[in-house]
């Protein structure tokens, strides 16, 4: 998804079949939600909570990362259901990195101009483009160190919650430790 506000610093990062994982979901399948990352489908099952008026039919997820936590979204929240997603395969995954070779975020001098686009491509949670900002990230890092300079505190953190949000689906999808999906990564966009 190109993203219009971004569009002149992301270079065509649709993935084919990206949209079509979306879908509905059944009990016991693994997704990944939002910032919960990657969930098991506990239950769908009708919630009723003190801010709704009746009941409602809801997704239970458990997030992998947090097991002892749930997240409820209704199934007929289109705005919430949304942000559900199918887990990419190995094959997508390879796709994606193949793409991502070819394919760059320019790094925007400009620190708060650099921090909302940064922080866009963190909310709309697109696997490719959050590669692509960690590539440029990383380039950048590369760049600094060789100079003897570090990366700011601000684009450190946009750099490590990218991080976790890849990972966690990468090592999920992979069968991966997360040091492992990081080395794995880097290697293929030939970052280290």
């Amino acid at each position: 998804m190109v993203y219009n506000k971004i569009s002149s610093y992301v270079c065509n990062s649709t993935i084919k079949g990206y949209g079509e994982m979306m879908a509905n979901f059944e009990k016991s399948d693994h997704i990944v939600y939002d910032n919960a990352g990657v969930c098991f489908i506990e239950d769908i099952t009708a919630k009723k909570f003190d801010y709704w008026d009746n009941k409602r039919i809801c997704y239970v997820l458990r997030p992998i990362g947090n097991p002892g936590s749930f997240v409820y979204v209704p199934v007929d929240n289109e705005k919430l259901t949304k942000k559900m997603r199918r887990i990419m395969s190995k094959e997508e995954i390879d796709t994606i990195l193949d793409n991502v070779r070819t394919q760059y975020i320019i790094w925007p001098d400009d620190r708060r101009i650099r921090m909302e686009r940064f922080k866009e491509i963190l909310y709309a949670k697109n696997q490719q483009d959050m590669l692509m900002l960690a590539s440029c990230i990383y380039t950048k890092k590369k760049e600094l160190a060789a100079c003897g300079k570090k990366l700011g505190s601000s684009d450190e953190m946009i750099l490590k919650e990218t991080e976790r949000f890849v990972n966690e689906e990468f090592s999920f999808s992979l069968k991966l430790s997360t040091g492992q999906v990081a080395a794995y990564i880097q290697e293929h966009l030939k970052l280290i």
